[in-house]
């Protein structure tokens, strides 16, 4: 029979804060090393909840990374407003920022194979080991047609190594 939560072994007793207000108020944070999806509707402050998160790597000076649709000076305007010097953790290379391209759908309908656009990515991120990764949307995923499915198990392929590698330490 399971414990309670944040009993031993339920990763709850290790909780980092999201940077999300309401969320650390109402349930304490995150478990590390998990993947969290956050949906809405247009204009319910889905990106504003990311930069959130980015901040709080930020403040922990831990490294991240945002996969954006955005215009990166919106994003960084954005992240202004919100209170978070975005433009100068990106300058300070503590953040990086990847666009999407203009033609991803595109190119993700007719790949191959979804891990090139990955591949990509990583190629993009270089060395980085980020601590938090913002996806700031899926959609482009999602649009891809047929390619949709594998898109989003690329998608997770390309996190695993991070959560699978931080849980074997744990």
């Amino acid at each position: 029979m399971p414990g309670p939560p944040g009993g031993e072994g339920s990763g709850m007793s290790q909780l980092v804060g999201s940077g999300i207000a309401p969320l650390d108020e109402r349930i304490g944070g995150l478990v590390p090393r998990r993947c969290y999806v956050l949906s809405g509707a247009p204009g319910t402050g889905k990106t504003a909840a990311c930069l959130a998160f980015i901040g709080a790597a930020i403040l922990r000076s831990e490294p991240a990374v945002i996969l954006t649709q955005d215009d990166p000076t919106d994003l960084i305007s954005e992240a202004h407003y919100l209170g978070l010097d975005l433009e100068r953790a990106l300058a300070d290379e503590r953040v990086i920022l990847v666009r999407y391209q203009l033609d991803f759908v595109r190119r993700l309908a007719r790949a191959a194979s979804p891990e090139v656009a990955f591949d990509e990515l990583q190629r993009l991120i270089g060395a980085t080991k980020p601590a938090r990764v913002v996806i700031d949307s899926v959609a482009p995923l999602l649009e891809a047609g047929a390619a949709s499915g594998a898109g989003i198990l690329a998608l997770l392929a390309f996190l695993a190594p991070a959560i699978v590698g931080a849980q074997a330490k744990a």
